[in-house]
């Protein structure tokens, strides 16, 4: 879990990177009717364009040689995830020491921390709209009746954040760390802007 430094943003943590790499076909024995036989004890039903390998990380494996990787808990747990791949079909990883992949989706959640103040949704979309819809840079959206989460998007960056009235938020979509950093960031900004606003 990683600490704030933030105003009301207690903690938050990365929940799932999804990334891509792509490798030869002929080393896992592409040709064969499915992948999953390759490996020993798989119980998982036969494919054709694709196969699915379910370990430690889920594997999405498709016969262009292009695989999908989720279910990493950080950016460390990705040189692991590769290498437990390579281990599945039994193929060197020391081979591949420069494998270039591409992190496509980073998911993150956390928990505002507003104590001993009335924490209230529709008055956060009011302020935030009402402070920032002329900038032309965010998109805010919130209808209970709807969906029971306030939706933000920032224009410029890559993701959306999904804010919940137990002050529960969850951050999708996001591309690069950096990003969700700048993504909790303003978020803050946010959060401080309704504190202040109900104090007045």
């Amino acid at each position: 879990m990683a600490m704030s430094i933030n105003n009301y943003i207690k903690t938050w943590k990365i929940s799932n990177i999804k990334y891509s790499f792509k490798f030869e076909p002929k080393l896992l024995k592409i040709n064969e009717k499915c992948l999953c036989d390759n490996i020993h004890n798989n119980k998982q039903k036969k494919h054709y364009n694709f196969c699915i390998v379910k370990k430690k990380y889920t594997y999405v494996i498709f016969r262009s040689g292009h695989v999908n990787v989720c279910k990493v808990g950080s950016e460390t747990e990705i040189s692991d995830s590769l290498k437990l791949f390579f281990e599945i079909f039994n193929i060197n990883y020391v081979s591949f020491p420069s494998i270039h992949y591409n992190i496509e989706n980073i998911c993150a959640y956390g928990m505002l921390c507003i104590v001993n103040k009335y924490f209230c949704l529709n008055d956060l979309y009011e302020i935030l709209i009402k402070e920032y819809k002329e900038t032309n840079k965010y998109y805010f959206r919130y209808n209970r009746n709807i969906f029971p989460a306030l939706y933000i998007k920032i224009y410029d960056l890559k993701g959306r954040i999904l804010i919940f009235s137990s002050q529960k938020f969850v951050i999708v979509g996001v591309d690069t760390k950096k990003n969700l950093e700048t993504q909790i960031k303003i978020l803050d900004v946010f959060i401080t802007k309704y504190c202040d606003s109900m104090t007045k």
